[in-house]
């Protein structure tokens, strides 16, 4: 499970590293929810981390129904897990989202890099959404899994275990 937050921990620093110079604002707010639930914006971007999750689930912390009302449109969601103290899969089709969609991150423009798992990539060329990146950072393959042909040169195949990218900003 430590992997699973340091993978977590690299994509948000990424995100927002890369979405500074669009920002509205010259700061990153962070508001703890409860239990593992964060929301960070930066006044144009709004990620939320391990929510919505089943409030008071295993007995942590219950959150307040207005954070399920003031979840912004376009809103990117991160689960490191999907225990029901981390991720309420009814509360997310109640957003009417679901955690494959590319919509939201599609909507976001002049983006260095995006780190996504291959499937999502995937959903993503399947319902032909763009996503304005310079660089994609493809991972999370099967072990035997084939890439093939006919990938543009800005998709990077993260096949390399310990394989680091080097990001200047």
């Amino acid at each position: 499970m430590g992997k699973s937050y340091k993978k977590l921990t690299l994509i948000i620093t990424l995100i927002f590293i890369l979405s500074l110079g669009y920002s509205q604002t010259n700061e990153i707010k962070v508001k703890f929810i409860g239990n593992c639930g964060l929301y960070l914006t930066d006044g144009n971007l709004t990620i939320y981390v391990d929510f919505p999750y089943k409030s008071g689930a295993h007995n942590y912390m219950e959150y307040d129904k207005f954070e399920l009302d003031s979840i912004k449109d376009n809103s990117i969601f991160l689960f490191t897990h999907r225990h029901s103290d981390h991720y309420a899969k009814k509360l997310i089709k109640k957003l009417n989202r679901d955690t494959g969609d590319t919509g939201p991150l599609s909507k976001i423009e002049n983006i260095e890099w995006v780190f996504a798992p291959f499937w999502l990539y995937k959903n993503a060329m399947v319902e032909n959404i763009t996503i304005n990146t310079k660089m994609f950072g493809i991972y999370h393959l099967y072990p035997d899994q084939e890439i093939g042909n006919g990938f543009s040169e800005n998709v990077h195949f993260m096949t390399e275990q310990n394989e680091i990218i080097s990001i200047p900003y």
